[in-house]
């Protein structure tokens, strides 16, 4: 007696991943196809695709929560019972663009197209579209688009919607067409702003994403991303409502750290110690002003002469 080993959906995902092979059109049937899709009241048209030569990873899902040149793509895991429902019926079509050098970029349905590759079907209906004039605006529609389907099909976890905003906030758009569209994933003008200048920031980026701080408190507190201590009082003191004020102590505190620094180097140069604070009365007697461990020395005057 034979058993078959189950595949896990990651080796699923990751066999389907890799049967990706970007085959263009010949320059007759993309001429057609564009042609059809020009005809169509809707702009788009229904045609079947090797899913294989589909280009996946685009998708919103496609990242993990680092900064944009760590990103390591992970796209939506695929079981083997999610495999045979597509292979018995896809309930779903899901849409590509035809792209200027006649090669097919998914736009909703990423993991149809996985588990399509995973079945063996060797066709499927896509809704065939062409991207916008610019490669922003058809980004930002992708962006949008994909937040939308994907969270009603399979939840899409925090950093996937932060990272869709953050990279609408980065498109050169125009202005009302940028606003729309960061409209639509829930943030402001001013936010996207903001979401641009926490690009590249490790602790307090995240911060952002999980909610422990919102975008304009993750913004101040990337100056304390070198010190964990300071970046879980923020954390705490937003939990009640004080983070101004906790913000201005350690900013305070930071400012005389570097008065007290530049103020005691020149005696750390002579090779005194440099104490925290007043020595105690019960140390005192091995801290005086001859003693290389204690500073600064108290300056005393020339005896006057007799």
């Amino acid at each position: 007696m034979t058993t078959t080993k189950t595949k896990t959906p990651a080796e699923l995902t990751a066999e389907a991943e890799a049967a990706f092979e970007p085959v263009a059109l010949s320059e007759e049937a993309a001429a057609d196809l564009r042609a059809r899709i020009a005809a169509s009241k809707t702009g788009c048209v229904l045609h079947e695709i090797d899913p294989r030569h589909v280009d996946v990873r685009g998708n919103v899902r496609n990242r993990q929560d680092g900064p944009d040149e760590d990103d390591t793509e992970e796209p939506p895991k695929i079981d083997a019972e999610y495999v045979e429902s597509v292979k018995e019926r896809l309930l779903q079509v899901p849409s590509a663009y035809l792209l200027p050098n006649n090669t097919f970029r998914v736009g909703d349905g990423q993991r149809r197209t996985l588990a399509a590759r995973a079945a063996g079907l060797e066709t499927i209906e896509y809704v065939v579209e062409l991207p916008d004039d610019s490669e922003a605006m058809q980004r930002a529609a992708e962006l949008v688009g994909g937040v939308k389907a994907n969270n009603e099909r399979q939840a899409l976890t925090d950093a996937h919607v932060y990272h869709a905003q953050e990279q609408l906030a980065g498109l050169d758009l125009p202005a009302k067409t940028k606003a729309k569209a960061l409209r639509d994933l829930g943030i402001r003008a001013k936010d996207a702003k903001v979401i641009n200048t926490l690009r590249g920031a490790g602790k307090a980026r995240q911060t952002a994403i999980s909610g422990e701080l919102d975008l304009i408190q993750a913004a101040d507190a990337r100056e304390f991303e070198d010190d964990p201590v300071a970046m879980q009082r923020l954390i705490n003191a937003a939990s009640w409502d004080r983070f101004p004020s906790e913000l201005a102590v350690l900013r305070e505190q930071r400012r005389v750290k570097a008065i007290l620094e530049e103020a005691a180097a020149p005696y750390a140069r002579r090779g005194f110690r440099i104490l925290p604070a007043r020595p105690t009365r019960a140390n005192r007697k091995s801290c005086t002003s001859r003693s290389p461990s204690c500073t600064p020395p108290r300056a005393t005057r020339s005896p006057r002469p007799t």
